[in-house]
């Protein structure tokens, strides 16, 4: 069945406007809740099982993939539940974050809004509470005393910009520390450089 084409609904735009018309995107695929979700409809067709996983190829590397149906995890796969009597988003609960191996020193419920941390698969950028926001911030500054921090490219905006750790996203490494997050049920998920920094080669 899984090879046999299968009839969904979609919706057709007649504008395009923002970020989707600059970008050039072909449109947007919806992996929400929502029983129109491409998910769901195959789901309830029973032509896949009620799951689908996305993975990003990174800075360098580029293009990812992703799969639409059960997988079978690698053993040191981290999870971390989402919730979703609590939010329609894809939510996770975060509890802390740690940069360089020291923990960020935050309130124990600054993570908790009413939809938790959202994982949100069209968002280019991470958004974090502004406390959170400014103490890892602190941290990264502490640990980067050796790079020349400069403007960033938006004079709007005050970007935490750094010159001279080069250009190649795996020697990243050698300069920026680990962030790890840590979710309620005590898994660790480590972030390297390329994952929570974003490159402008125009002002390398």
């Amino acid at each position: 069945m899984a090879n046999t084409p299968q009839r969904a609904v979609f919706g057709c735009e007649n504008v395009e406007t923002g970020d989707l018309y600059s970008q050039h995107a072909d449109g947007i695929m919806g992996l929400g809740c929502g029983d129109l979700s491409i998910m769901d409809q195959l789901v309830e067709k029973n032509v896949i099982s009620d799951s689908f996983s996305l993975c990003y190829g990174g800075m360098d590397v580029g293009g990812g993939a992703m799969v639409l149906g059960g997988i079978s995890p690698p053993s040191d796969m981290v999870f971390a539940y989402s919730d979703h009597v609590r939010s329609p988003y894809y939510n996770i609960d975060l509890k802390e974050i740690h940069v360089a191996g020291k923990q960020l020193p935050l309130n124990t419920n600054i993570f908790d809004g009413k939809h938790g941390t959202v994982l949100d698969s069209g968002t280019t950028y991470a958004y974090l509470p502004e406390a959170a926001f400014l103490a890892f911030k602190d941290a990264i500054l502490k640990e980067l005393q050796s790079l020349k921090q400069i403007s960033g490219p938006d004079p709007n905006y005050n970007d935490i910009c750094f010159s001279g750790a080069g250009i190649v996203a795996s020697q990243l490494s050698k300069s920026f520390p680990v962030v790890d997050m840590v979710f309620g049920n005590g898994e660790k998920y480590s972030l390297s450089p390329e994952n929570y920094m974003f490159r402008v080669p125009a002002i390398l």
